[in-house]
């Protein structure tokens, strides 16, 4: 084992023993339960099978948003950036990127209705595309125009630039705000579920506060973590095998 992963699990061991055995000296188990009642819980939810049907459609909601979203903002980033536009549409994308997305949420319900999942899954497209497609459009941008003059000259198709020149330089702000996407994707999915859902983790979460089962609760909001991280550390590795392609 290498000293990056023995320093990961040194911390992460020390947290979880400080978690269980010093906070219950500082807070109230009830509202803080310890790490083995957490985990206690978490390995109910597989066992019971209650997690599961939930677990589907929160991961549906998820991997569609974020393939949508992902696919919209790399063509639109690809326009923008290569037709130049940047500085014409700044303003809007910067103005719609700083608004709490959560605020636009009563209109995706309006538009695709309340309970149904479509309304998940376009939030989530909308959360995603803007890191993706701003860093799509400043990748473009800074990529040297006497490249394209180059593979112009030597007679170079549209479809060929695109293979040669901008998509090599384009795959680490691809790959950097594909991993930002898939944290404001995860979390605008659960943030829609909270609000109004008939299945999802979401409702799970909201469930487990309004009951008071923090075990529960806790352990769901880790079990996400664990899969976010892990989308992550993917797209990591995805990514080291197409820098390695690009270069």
């Amino acid at each position: 084992m290498n000293w990056p992963n023995l320093a990961r699990l040194s911390i992460l061991a020390t947290f979880l023993l400080t978690w269980e055995f010093l906070a219950p000296l500082f807070f109230d188990t009830r509202f803080f339960p310890r790490w083995s009642e957490v985990f206690q819980s978490g390995i109910g939810l597989f066992s019971s099978g209650k997690i599961y049907p939930h677990l589907g459609v929160t991961l549906y909601e998820f991997m569609a948003g974020l393939f949508i979203g992902s696919s919209i903002a790399v063509l639109f980033g690809l326009g923008v950036g290569v037709g130049r536009l940047e500085k014409t549409l700044d303003p809007f994308i910067s103005t719609f990127y700083a608004v709490p997305k959560i605020l636009l949420y009563p209109l995706f319900i309006l538009w695709f209705g309340a309970i149904a999942v479509e309304s998940k899954i376009a939030f989530g497209a909308f959360a995603a595309f803007f890191p993706i497609a701003t860093n799509i459009i400043a990748s473009v941008r800074e990529i040297n125009p006497g490249f394209l003059k180059l593979s112009h000259s030597l007679g170079a198709t549209t479809i060929q630039k695109y293979r040669t020149v901008i998509l090599p330089s384009i795959v680490p702000s691809l790959f950097a705000g594909l991993r930002l996407g898939v944290v404001l994707t995860l979390i605008a999915v659960l943030m829609a579920e909270l609000i109004v859902a008939e299945r999802g983790i979401g409702l799970l979460i909201r469930s487990a506060a309004g009951s008071l089962q923090v075990s529960e609760m806790i352990a769901l909001l880790m079990i996400i973590s664990i899969f976010s991280i892990s989308i992550t550390q993917a797209l990591l590795v995805i990514e080291n095998r197409a820098l390695r392609w690009s270069s």
